[in-house]
């Protein structure tokens, strides 16, 4: 098992899309809409998707993303 990547929730994916790649000049390599991979092997994860997708349940809290909201992605 090799770590792959740190994939962060994020609430609004085209703004923090356009924060990566304009402020930080990172290349986005794959976009898929609620994820999204940099060149870097960097890559952001919409929120709410994410949770659906790993726990079938939409948050019950308004909690904002960024804290204890962080995906390491092995392989």
């Amino acid at each position: 098992m090799r770590f792959i990547n740190p994939i962060p929730f994020v609430r609004d994916i085209n703004r923090s899309k356009e924060f990566y790649r304009k402020t930080l000049g990172l290349q986005i390599l794959e976009d898929f809409g609620n994820f999204v991979l940099f060149e870097t092997g960097f890559a952001i994860h919409d929120g709410r998707s994410l949770e659906q997708t790993i726990w079938r349940q939409s948050p019950v809290t308004e909690e904002s993303y960024g804290r204890r909201n962080l995906l390491l992605y092995f392989e």
